[in-house]
């Protein structure tokens, strides 16, 4: 009778108090398996690549998560959003100094073309300035109904006869901008821009150099040209 799970009490039938119970006994199971289980998903195959996968995905301590702007495309890609390749740093005498060395350090620095522009609206011809500003903007541009719409802005502004801003271009360059205007993209001007960077580069930069402008940026700096 010790094994029995019940005894007979009067007519009623009751667990026997010296026995586990059987709904104990059942859950204690269950915990066991569903424990066995957790540990075969983390150390077995596929769970220990998805545990540290999941790992991988949490904040570290430290760490500072990446914050660099996206935009989504219409055609479900992401562009990642990129900062102009102008020198947006301080201006410093090496800086400036730096601007009378060569016509790419002047224009790479932003301030640089500030200054440049200033000099060259005085000439009258800051058009060409503004002509490569809007190219390099262009460039940067990757959305490809922005480009068109851009480049069509770009091109009533500066390439068109009727334009008063319009640049000094040669016929065989003006042909290849309006043959690339027939499919707009990020490189329609790259010929037209080349053509009037090296023309303010040998013809407005070194009057630039010797011009008060650039003088009195120097002197700001404490530097003064000693007279010969």
């Amino acid at each position: 009778m010790a094994n029995t799970r019940v005894v007979n009490t009067g007519g009623d039938f009751v667990r026997n108090p010296n026995l586990p119970d059987p709904e104990q006994q059942a859950t204690t199971s269950n915990n066991r398996t569903a424990d066995a289980n957790r540990a075969a998903d983390i150390n077995g195959g596929g769970g220990l690549s998805s545990f540290l996968n999941l790992l991988s995905c949490l904040p570290i301590c430290g760490k500072k998560a990446n914050t660099t702007p996206v935009e989504s495309m219409e055609d479900g890609s992401v562009s990642v959003e990129r900062k102009p390749a102008d020198n947006d740093g301080p201006v410093t005498y090496e800086v400036v100094y730096g601007w009378s060395l060569s016509f790419e350090n002047l224009m790479k620095h932003r301030s640089g073309q500030k200054y440049f522009a200033e000099f060259l609206k005085g000439e009258y011809s800051d058009e060409n300035i503004l002509f490569w500003q809007a190219c390099e903007e262009l460039k940067r541009e990757k959305n490809a109904e922005k480009i068109e719409e851009k480049a069509r802005i770009i091109y009533e502004d500066f390439i068109s006869i009727l334009s008063p801003k319009e640049v000094s271009l040669d016929s065989r360059v003006r042909e290849i901008v309006n043959t690339n205007m027939g499919r707009p993209s990020a490189s329609t001007f790259d010929d037209a821009q080349g053509q009037i960077y090296t023309l303010m580069q040998r013809d407005s930069y070194p009057r630039f150099l010797a011009s008060p402008i650039y003088k009195a940026c120097v002197a700001n700096f404490g530097v003064q040209e000693e007279a010969v």
